[in-house]
């Protein structure tokens, strides 16, 4: 059975500060704050592809969608917790495993 072992330390300090003052402009906030329908809440059956992910954390680089300024941290995060299920730094997890690289090898379902 794999354990869940939670943020880094930096990223927890992070959604933290966030958390604790969302209203100020001079804390970055991660994009995934009140959007959990793309993020968590997503059905089996329509998983984003990688370039959603990707575009979800990332954004397109513009100044409309600059992207979650969480990003770097958020990703090397999720790579030491390896979440239960969905996109954390622009990657799909399912049951610990990158989704799409666990499909490319052919071991999901």
């Amino acid at each position: 059975m794999r354990v869940n072992r939670g943020d880094t330390p930096e990223f927890a300090l992070a959604l933290a500060i966030a958390h604790k003052k969302p209203h100020d402009p001079k804390v970055p906030q991660p994009l995934c704050k009140d959007r959990p329908d793309e993020f968590v809440d997503y059905e089996y059956g329509s998983v984003p592809t990688e370039a959603e992910a990707r575009a979800l954390c990332e954004g397109d680089g513009t100044d409309e969608d600059p992207g979650c300024p969480l990003l770097d941290i958020c990703r090397k995060s999720a790579a030491y917790s390896r979440p239960d299920w969905g996109v954390q730094g622009g990657i799909v997890y399912e049951h610990g495993r990158q989704y799409w690289w666990v499909r490319k090898l052919g071991h999901a379902a």
